[in-house]
């Protein structure tokens, strides 16, 4: 069973996963699970994420493969929608591997420093563009996710 949930609500969508132990249940109407907001790297493209994914990708208990499902549920009752799913991906696995790093903040390892380069790669390749080989990694990394979806930007 999974640690969350996606439930039909009316006209809204209810998710449910557990916070500090507590069950927390988010409400969504259906109408917005489409809504997305865009974003320029270095003044050349922009990117169109789903506002709702990398909204709930920050949330500190929100389960990944929660995100990789609500994404689904979206494309699913919106298939023609305007969301570039794999630049949305990239953001949840980036905020992934930023929590993941969060934990070892304090811990004096020597595999520390190595964990904070990776960190800081995957932050200026969001924030400045991405080279061709990045781009091309990090879509080898996202394609078993997106061949679910069928979709591609």
């Amino acid at each position: 069973m999974k640690p969350y949930s996606i439930e039909e609500a009316d006209k809204k969508i209810k998710i449910t996963f557990s916070q500090e132990g507590k069950p927390k249940e988010i409400f969504i109407f259906k109408s917005q699970l489409a809504d997305i907001y865009q974003s320029s790297i270095k003044e050349i493209k922009t990117v169109a994420y789903s506002q709702w994914v990398i909204s709930l990708s920050r949330e500190k208990e929100v389960p990944k493969d929660l995100l990789y499902d609500l994404a689904v549920y979206i494309h699913t009752l919106y298939p023609e929608n305007r969301i570039g799913w794999i630049s949305t991906f990239i953001v949840i696995e980036k905020n992934d591997f930023v929590k993941a790093t969060e934990k070892y903040h304090d811990i004096n390892l020597p595999e520390l420093s190595r964990i904070e380069k990776l960190k800081k790669k995957v932050s200026e390749i969001l924030d400045e563009g991405m080279t061709k080989e990045d781009e091309e990694n990090i879509k080898m990394g996202v394609l078993q996710r997106l061949i679910g979806l069928k979709v591609f930007d």
